[in-house]
């Protein structure tokens, strides 16, 4: 476990960054390689059917990772204020909490599957395949977030390497699960979906010895653990805004979602492949503003306030560098790239779509570098405001900007809505960094 706040910040930044970029990237990796077996192997029908509800998955996921990171940083607190005892009755409470709520909510999306179809208007042609997906995924969903609660909970202990190993695991598994079901077997996407469950439930697994060692460390394994209904209320301060901040991020691509389906197979598939593309290099920033958010934690929770401005240049700095390289080989190589997700009889139209996106729209994602990094090292002060606010801007810019050009340049105007978002949190968020007068 690592107290960030105390020795050469650089070396700590950066030694608990590469861990957690390369976990994220890995993470990213397997997904990818999801959707290009399901393009090389099944064709663009299974990307459609993959990019058809993952809006829905991705909004119902934000709830569960922004209360997961909001979770998070309390442990982070109480850790360094080195409130152990504490520490294990919150945590055990909280994910025990979480557990039930997304067990409810998984059996509710597969109840209701038809009518949430038709909400979407996912096209005739995938969604029987879309189905098979959807219910796997949703059957195993509690685990798959297990997985992303571990990952949040090393965070909160300064712990990188461990969260990287297990992401080597879980790609592994996710990847060699993959192609035995979909090459071997023969079982589309619904195999996809199983590999990822499966996956899931071994990493998660895993994280309980670890949680089970990091008691042991703390003195606290033989403590017994009661459901600590005051330290789960408090940890809702952290978690509630930043659990908002999520489903507001993410509540513009089911307003979208919609739209893009409404354009054809061609139009949902290329999406598939732009999220993906996008997801990957987000990751790498994204991650590495998480040093941020813990560093800033620990800081505050050890009093340390004056190390806050340090933090956030040196937290900017790293986010541009993990991010540039990424960015740059997406921007100069997008046929390439796109070529990866289509096999040989792919739509020329779907193609398009996705080289569209590379080419001139990826580049601009240097804008949401900058906006993730207020959001982190806002989620780190514990801060409500600012982080829901500049979301709702971005959110709301992309909905306002997509409905308006949507109609008229079809993936053109969703794509600068996309962009629009991107500004329009950033400038927020920039606004509530300069405003906010106890940073020293």
């Amino acid at each position: 476990m690592k107290d960030l706040t105390s020795g050469n910040i650089y070396k700590n930044f950066i030694l608990f960054a590469i861990p957690m970029v390369l976990s994220g990237m890995l993470s990213q990796a397997y997904a990818t390689i999801d959707t290009v077996i399901a393009g090389k192997f099944i064709g663009d029908t299974a990307l459609a059917a993959i990019g058809a509800t993952s809006p829905l998955i991705s909004f119902i996921s934000s709830m569960f990772w922004g209360f997961g990171t909001g979770f998070s940083i309390y442990i982070a607190r109480l850790f360094g204020a080195q409130d152990y005892k504490k520490i294990k009755s919150v945590l055990l409470s909280g994910l025990l909490t979480v557990a039930c709520i997304i067990i409810g909510i998984s059996a509710l999306c597969i109840i209701f599957k038809d009518t949430i179809f038709s909400f979407l208007k996912i096209d005739s042609q995938t969604a029987e395949a879309a189905a098979d997906y959807f219910i796997c995924y949703m059957t195993g969903f509690v685990l798959i977030m297990g997985n992303s609660y571990g990952v949040f909970l090393m965070n909160a202990f300064g712990i990188g390497t461990f969260p990287f190993i297990m992401s080597v695991l879980s790609a592994v598994l996710n990847v060699s699960g993959n192609i035995f079901s979909v090459v071997v077997l023969d079982m589309g996407v619904l195999g996809l979906a199983l590999s990822s469950v499966v996956a899931a439930g071994v990493v998660v697994t895993c994280y309980f010895f670890k949680l089970r060692q990091i008691f042991k460390e703390m003195g606290v394994s033989g403590e017994r653990a009661s459901f600590d209904r005051n330290g789960l209320w408090a940890s809702t301060h952290y978690a509630l805004p930043n659990m908002l901040q999520q489903m507001t991020m993410y509540a513009a691509g089911i307003v979208i979602s919609p739209m893009i389906n409404n354009m054809g197979k061609d139009a949902t598939a290329a999406y598939t492949v732009a999220h993906r593309v996008y997801e990957i290099n987000a990751s790498v920033y994204q991650n590495s503003s998480k040093t941020v958010s813990n560093y800033t934690s620990q800081a505050c929770g050890a009093g340390k306030y004056h190390l806050l401005k340090k933090g956030a240049k040196v937290g900017v700095i790293q986010a541009l560098l993990f991010a540039l390289p990424f960015i740059s080989a997406c921007a100069l190589f997008p046929e390439t790239i796109a070529g990866l997700f289509f096999d040989g009889d792919a739509s020329p139209k779907s193609i398009e779509y996705a080289v569209l996106f590379l080419s001139r729209f990826l580049p601009l994602i240097i804008i949401n570098v900058f906006a993730n990094f207020f959001h982190a090292f806002f989620r780190g002060l514990g801060e409500k405001s600012p982080l829901i606010i500049s979301t709702f801007f971005g959110s709301l810019a992309r909905i306002l900007v997509s409905l308006l050009l949507i109609s008229k340049m079809g993936m053109t105007g969703m794509y600068i809505g996309w962009v629009a978002s991107w500004v329009a949190d950033a400038v927020a968020g920039l606004l509530f960094y300069l405003f906010k007068k106890n940073i020293t």
